[in-house]
């Protein structure tokens, strides 16, 4: 990112500088652009947007118009302007922001662009000061030309029992404000199965509509909201240190449709198993509207103990299912994505310290699988010298997404290797960490991973109140009612429903 004088900058934006007795500090935006010039001692102030939009200007300007009077005053509109000066470089999430004394501007190629630029812009702002109660908002001088690294930008949620439909709203949220541009829900037996009750706890607490409304939402703000479904191993819907089983503890009857040690994995020799859980993808996908990916699971499976399973060429019965899985959300127009450990075998020296937990057959697994199932390579730890799953599922003919967790410099490592490597792009994921300052920084790490560039700050304090200050934006879109669901966990101590490992 550059940083230039007041002088500099609007020469290069082509016009005059509204100089005012004010010092600004730099927008601290998340993630930070691609090129940004700020003049902190120039003062705009927000009164209107001006948009340029190349394709879908009309659906871009609406958009635009709306979020502008909610986020910055019902006096604050939006002009769609003539797209003109050539495409902005970077695809249909690109975009340019200029904000000076003519105003604000903003050119984008597609919606997405303007989009992204309303996030900017946003966390650009802030109130005017000298006034008792909020008269309209104000930035410093900004020249932006921003565009995203990579294509797929995800970030990977779990709804664990105790996460409300609000906690999970505001990740969905947050996600599209960092410009995410993919949110993967794991439902952990809370959603309420329209053909199937009985897989889920008696109290799920999540409806179709639920569900609905959040896909809806994302569409709004720029991110796809996808499922996710174990459909071989993680049968229990629970996490393996509580050894619950969100079916078999309350319904024997259901025994044959799981492996018998511990119900861990499908039973995948049994019909009626694959039946059910050809139905439950098909409730799930449909749910969210159908979105263009769905994410299967199928990590940290067991060996077989079903007395029939084990008759079979095991790894050729796993492809199959999975193919089938992978033609079923084909033919809905979804692509299956699919975590990455059972396809390395753990006694092969190549995967050493990358999670290989697949059998010495492993290799026929990879080579069985339709090739238009994206690999989701998992690596939660420190940076490495080298990513060699990453070129081995490259090489094997599938899409891959880098899949990194709580380590911000293994994030940002992960992210530069898929930079590199041309790789699909990245799903940064949360698991039970979906709080507090742990988070704060993963957040401020996988947006920067997914997009390319250096954060302005990386401490942690300093991530913590750029976070929260970003998390209030949200709480205002929401309309927050009570302490319970303001910052990043419901209680300054968090309760158990949020656990560690």
């Amino acid at each position: 990112m550059k940083r230039k004088s007041l002088a500099a900058v609007f020469s290069l934006a082509g016009v005059a500088a509204l100089a005012a007795d004010v010092s600004f500090i730099e927008p601290l935006i998340v993630p930070r652009p691609v090129e940004m010039e700020v003049a902190t001692n120039v003062l705009v102030r927000l009164d209107a947007v001006a948009v340029e939009c190349a394709t879908g200007g009309d659906e871009a300007g609406a958009w635009a118009d709306a979020k502008a009077r909610a986020w910055f005053g019902k006096t604050v509109g939006v002009s769609r302007r003539t797209f003109a000066g050539g495409p902005v470089p970077g695809g249909d999430e690109a975009y340019e922001l200029i904000a000076d004394e003519g105003g604000v501007r903003i050119r984008a190629n597609a919606p997405a662009g303007v989009k992204h630029a309303f996030s900017t812009l946003r966390q650009s702002a802030v109130a005017a000061r000298g006034t008792r109660t909020t008269e309209g908002r104000v930035l410093p001088g900004l020249v932006v030309r921003d565009r995203p690294a990579l294509a797929f930008r995800g970030i990977h949620l779990c709804w664990f029992p105790g996460v409300t439909y609000a906690q999970m709203e505001r990740h969905v949220r947050m996600a599209a404000y960092y410009k995410f541009n993919y949110a993967v829900i794991e439902p952990w037996a809370v959603y309420r199965w329209r053909r199937h009750p009985d897989f889920c706890w008696p109290d799920a607490s999540v409806a179709a509509d639920d569900l609905g409304r959040l896909a809806a939402l994302g569409r709004d703000l720029g991110v796809t909201v996808c499922p996710q479904l174990n459909v071989f191993g993680h049968a229990a819907m629970s996490r393996f240190v509580g050894g619950k089983h969100a079916t078999l503890d309350l319904h024997p009857e259901y025994e044959p449709l799981f492996e018998p040690l511990g119900g861990w994995n499908w039973c995948l020799s049994n019909p009626h198993a694959r039946k059910l859980l050809s139905d439950l993808v098909d409730d799930l996908h449909e749910a969210m509207g159908r979105p263009p990916f769905f994410h299967i699971g199928c990590d940290e499976a067991h060996e077989p103990t079903c007395p029939s399973c084990r008759t079979f060429n095991y790894q050729s019965l796993v492809a199959e299912h999975i193919a089938q899985i992978a033609a079923q959300l084909r033919e809905r127009g979804a692509r299956a994505l699919m975590w990455h450990d059972m396809l390395l075998s753990e006694v092969d020296p190549r995967w050493e310290g990358f999670y290989a937990k697949g059998s010495t057959r492993a290799g026929e697994l990879l080579a069985a699988l339709p090739k238009d199932i994206v690999v989701c390579d998992w690596f939660y730890g420190a940076p490495t010298n080298a990513y060699p799953t990453m070129d081995h599922f490259k090489a094997s003919g599938h899409d891959v997404l880098v899949c990194p967790w709580q380590n911000p410099d293994g994030i940002a490592a992960q992210g530069a290797a898929a930079r590199e490597k041309g790789l699909m792009g990245l799903l940064a994921t949360t698991w039970n960490r979906a709080y507090g300052r742990n988070h704060a920084t993963f957040l401020i790490a996988a947006a920067h991973a997914g997009w390319g560039t250096s954060p302005a700050r990386y401490d942690k304090s300093f991530g913590i109140v750029t976070v929260a200050t970003h998390e209030r934006h949200v709480g205002w879109d929401m309309r927050v009612s009570g302490r319970r669901e303001t910052g990043f966990a419901s209680d300054d101590v968090p309760e158990t429903t949020v656990v560690d490992p």
